[in-house]
């Protein structure tokens, strides 16, 4: 990892941390839907970081899941 990567997921970091994970009203929350047949899956995830965006299946655990993805690509 770069120190320019290093420092993008640093400050990405801060920026959830200060949002607070009402991620029903933020901006960076984004649905991906797909269908099959009579199916349709969809998932949540959060743009703030445009490398790293885990899939969550409920906005409430949105917020957490891109915390760790984002704290586990800085360790």
């Amino acid at each position: 990892m770069t120190k320019i990567e290093q420092k993008r997921i640093e400050m990405n970091i801060k920026k959830l941390n200060k949002c607070g994970g009402d991620c029903k009203n933020c901006k960076h929350a984004e649905m991906k839907t797909a269908s099959e047949d009579r199916n349709i899956y969809y998932c949540f995830y959060c743009n703030i970081d445009k490398n790293i965006q885990p899939y969550s299946n409920t906005l409430k655990n949105l917020h957490s899941e891109t915390l760790e993805a984002l704290q586990f690509e800085i360790s």
